[in-house]
C-alpha cells in the first residue's frame, strides 16, 4: 500500500537550518513569501488523514495492498509507477545499494 499525504505544514524545516542562522532584517520578507504556502499545503492533522483512515479502516483489505491513495481514496498512477520492469529493476537496485535482501511473497 502506497499513499501520498500531500504537501504540508510541519516543524520538520527546523532540521534543515538554523533559525538562528537567518539575518532578522529578512524575517519580514520571508513572511511575504511564505505566507501563499499556507494556502497549498495541509496542517500535520490534515496530512495524517490518509494514514490514519488506512491504518483504521475495516474496509480496506490485503487485496487492496496493491493500490496507492491520495486524500484517503484510490488514486490512479503515472504509466511510470505501473511498469513493473523498471520496479523490478529499482528493487534490485536498492538492494545493490543498500546491503540489505528482502524476501516478498
Amino acid at each position: 500500500m502506497v499513499l501520498r499525504p500531500g504537501a504540508c505544514r510541519t516543524e520538520l524545516g527546523r532540521y534543515l537550518f538554523d533559525p538562528e542562522s537567518i539575518p532578522k532584517y529578512l524575517l519580514p520578507v520571508l513572511g511575504v513569501v511564505g505566507s501563499p504556502l499556507l494556502y497549498f499545503t495541509k496542517d500535520a492533522r490534515m496530512g495524517s488523514q490518509t494514514q490514519t483512515y488506512l491504518s483504521a479502516s475495516k474496509q480496506i483489505t490485503p487485496k487492496d495492498g496493491g493500490n496507492f491513495y491520495d486524500n484517503s481514496a484510490v488514486a490512479d498512477t503515472s504509466p511510470e509507477a505501473k511498469n513493473i520492469e523498471e520496479a523490478e529493476w529499482l528493487w534490485k537496485e536498492s538492494e545493490r545499494l543498500t546491503g540489505v535482501k528482502f524476501d516478498v511473497q
